[in-house]
């Protein structure tokens, strides 16, 4: 084999991996923004699917982790929620998250005898955990749960199918109960 033979061999052999890292770096900036952004929920790109599936799972994991007992199974909707959730799934994400929101508020109110009708969530949060009202782990399920709200409600062409809607549902619940359980035996 002479020097040619074996460039032109080279060039046969290496052709389609240097084509498919040549497609991989041009493509490179739009699947980095993809990835990184935030505010899709779901999305397809030249067969890269991102959803907000994998936050649904960390944040059950890390309630479970936490000793929260997930126990709302999808038989424990009403008809009408059920309903609701095909028209809408996204509701869900925003009515368990008011919730939450509520009972962090309220409490914050109570307990630091604070009068005023808006008060900035994340200040209510740290106040209730830098006071022992709700451990570490509780305060970052919440952090966690609002960022999944905020995707939601600011997200571009946000989709949230019902059965993440439906998982969601029992999962926040959870957290909501275990929530109030906390803050009750303070």
């Amino acid at each position: 084999m002479n020097i040619y033979e074996f460039i032109s061999s080279m060039i046969e052999h290496l052709a389609w991996p240097m084509t498919l890292i040549v497609i991989i770096k041009l493509s490179m900036p739009e699947i980095k923004n993809l990835l990184a952004n935030n505010r899709i929920l779901k999305a397809k790109y030249k067969g890269i699917e991102v959803s907000i599936e994998k936050d649904i799972q960390e944040i059950k994991q890390d309630a479970e982790n936490a000793g929260v007992t997930i126990m709302y199974p999808i038989n424990s909707l009403t008809t009408d929620g059920i309903q609701s959730l095909e028209a809408a799934p996204e509701w869900a994400f925003i009515q368990s998250w008011q919730e939450i929101e509520k009972i962090v508020g309220d409490h914050y109110k109570q307990v630091s005898g604070m009068v005023f009708s808006n008060v900035p969530f994340l200040k209510a949060l740290a106040y209730l955990e830098k006071n022992n009202f709700i451990d570490n782990e509780m305060a970052m399920l919440i952090g966690k749960i609002r960022n999944i709200r905020n995707k939601i409600v600011h997200g571009k062409d946000a989709h949230v199918t019902k059965g993440e809607a439906i998982e969601w549902l029992g999962i926040s619940k959870s957290i909501r109960d275990r929530l109030i359980q906390k803050l009750k035996s303070q």
